[in-house]
């Protein structure tokens, strides 16, 4: 299985945190909660959000991220994952700054997804692009949550059992 780059993977986190920052500048009153993954360090994002996170502009929080989910007007993730999934399942508007890497990775059906979650602001693989989808949602949350609601809907049945959990369960059972 190859993997994105060390260096790839952290000029990738500099982008999504320059982005925070952007957003931040924009004076909104939006405050980030910033949850990372357990097994990489703070480090980098206190030197490029230093002053952001004094100001309590942006708060390090290990809390779950379902519990996370629920407070928040927006999710910006870093990459798809099931967080991303989680986040459209319980209808919170959701951003991916994604990385040219993982598209390449992706099945063929998977970049027909990501297309389709690019072409309605939800993937985002440069900080302007990222920016422009961020004004869209703030500029009118109702119509972005239409727009993208196709997609979520889609995206949802991906990610869904073809079959009741019940049912697919007891076919498993016979074919082990």
């Amino acid at each position: 299985l190859e993997e994105i780059h060390p260096d790839v993977n952290h000029n990738h986190k500099k982008n999504v945190f320059l982005f925070l920052k952007k957003i931040l500048k924009l004076n909104l009153n939006v405050k980030v909660l910033f949850k990372n993954f357990p097994t990489n360090n703070d480090h980098f994002i206190n030197q490029i959000l230093k002053s952001e996170i004094e100001q309590k502009k942006i708060v390090i929080t290990k809390s779950a991220s379902t519990e996370l989910m629920n407070k928040a007007n927006f999710v910006l993730f870093d990459m798809i994952s099931t967080g991303f999934a989680e986040a459209i399942n319980i209808g919170i508007p959701s951003f991916v700054f994604g990385h040219r890497y993982h598209y390449m990775q992706a099945s063929k059906e998977g970049k027909i997804i990501n297309d389709k979650l690019e072409k309605h602001g939800m993937l985002f693989y440069d900080i302007d692009s990222g920016i422009q989808s961020f004004n869209q949602l703030i500029n009118n949350n109702d119509k972005f949550i239409e727009s993208s609601k196709k997609i979520f809907d889609e995206f949802k049945s991906i990610n869904s059992y073809p079959v009741s959990k019940k049912l697919f369960l007891e076919k498993m059972d016979k074919v082990l």
